[in-house]
């Protein structure tokens, strides 16, 4: 695995870098680093913080509970994971034109864009949770029998997963909309309380605990992002756009 990711890797730099070079050839090199580092460090950080919430879970219930809970978690959180490909697949996509559309102050075209993923994410995370709640067993039988019993938790991460894409895109928005320092802070912020609450209750109630306090602080990230968006930018990010329209989404 280590050989393949090294030589993904190593192929998408130089893909990356041909490419850079090819199209900013024609054009005068800009060398403003304080510019550039004011977006780039919390772009970089909220990355790495981000890699280490997906795992973090996993070594939290492991080292309060015990290793044979630790790994039933872990196969319902892979499971589980399962259902933000379709986020991730989308913001990758949509997120150059979320940045061209800010920075030319197209808002309604924002805003319709934002609508169209924020349905195209909900319907196909929905359509992945009926999925996993017809067969979670046995795919979590897949990794071990008596992985099964974590069906439940399976289903609260899945609960999780559902919830930030009703939310819409609000990562890659945020970070392509110059909020990028206030995404950080959210992340932060709500990931301490989701480890507070883990070391408070896993010890006690196991890791359902874990699982409730991770798919409390989805909803509480997704929406304290919304809430920023709307104020910040006028846009909003989630299905209730079609409901509950921003008032600055107007021409």
């Amino acid at each position: 695995c280590l050989a393949i990711m090294a030589l993904v890797a190593l192929s998408q730099a130089y893909v990356s870098l041909h490419t850079a070079n090819r199209i900013t050839g024609t054009v005068a090199a800009e060398k403003d680093w304080k510019q550039w580092k004011k977006p780039l460090i919390p772009l970089a950080s909220a990355s790495i913080l981000y890699a280490m919430v997906q795992q973090l879970d996993v070594v939290v219930v492991g080292s309060l509970v015990g290793s044979a809970e630790a790994g039933a978690y872990f196969a319902a959180q892979k499971t589980a994971s399962l259902l933000g490909l379709v986020m991730i697949a989308g913001g990758l996509v949509a997120a150059p034109m979320m940045s061209a559309a800010f920075r030319s102050g197209q808002k309604v075209e924002l805003q319709r864009l934002c609508k169209m993923l924020s349905l195209a994410i909900a319907l196909t995370t929905f359509a992945g949770f009926v999925v996993l709640l017809m067969i979670g067993r046995p795919l979590l039988a897949i990794f071990d029998a008596s992985y099964q019993n974590a069906y439940v938790i399976l289903l609260v991460l899945a609960i999780g997963y559902g919830i930030d894409a009703l939310a819409g895109p609000t990562a890659y928005f945020m970070q392509m909309t110059s909020l990028e320092g206030t995404y950080l802070r959210i992340m932060a912020i709500v990931y301490a309380c989701v480890l507070a609450l883990q070391f408070a209750f896993v010890p006690k109630y196991g890791a359902i605990a874990a699982a409730l306090a991770t798919a409390l602080g989805t909803c509480l990230w997704n929406a304290l992002a919304i809430y920023h968006l709307r104020k910040s930018i006028g846009v909003d990010s989630s299905i209730l756009s079609f409901f509950l329209p921003a008032k600055a989404q107007q021409p």
